[in-house]
């Protein structure tokens, strides 16, 4: 059964619901973050809001870099740019 809400609750539902997977992804134990993903897809579901799994995979390649990649529930991979450093220099002398 879905329900039928108008775009504004939709929105808001929406915004709440980004609200809460924070939490989850804040969650130190798997099986208390898989419960509550679940119950974020039902209510998701239910409520007819389209949602995407985000999966983040860090790892360390050869030069010592950290490595994200960023994967979508349908597949896709999106590896960011690497940063480049910036150097700021801060000076606190009295002329």
């Amino acid at each position: 059964m879905k329900y039928d809400i108008d775009e504004d609750t939709k929105d808001l539902l929406g915004e709440i619901m980004t609200w809460a997977q924070a939490m989850i992804d804040l969650q130190v134990d798997d099986e208390v973050r898989d419960e509550m993903q679940d119950v974020m897809t039902d209510l998701a579901d239910i409520m007819g809001i389209t949602y995407k799994e985000i999966h983040v995979q860090e790892s360390v390649n050869d030069k010592g870099q950290t490595v994200v990649q960023v994967v979508l529930s349908d597949d896709e991979v999106e590896e960011p740019a690497p940063k480049k450093s910036h150097l700021t220099l801060v000076s606190n002398a009295e002329e």
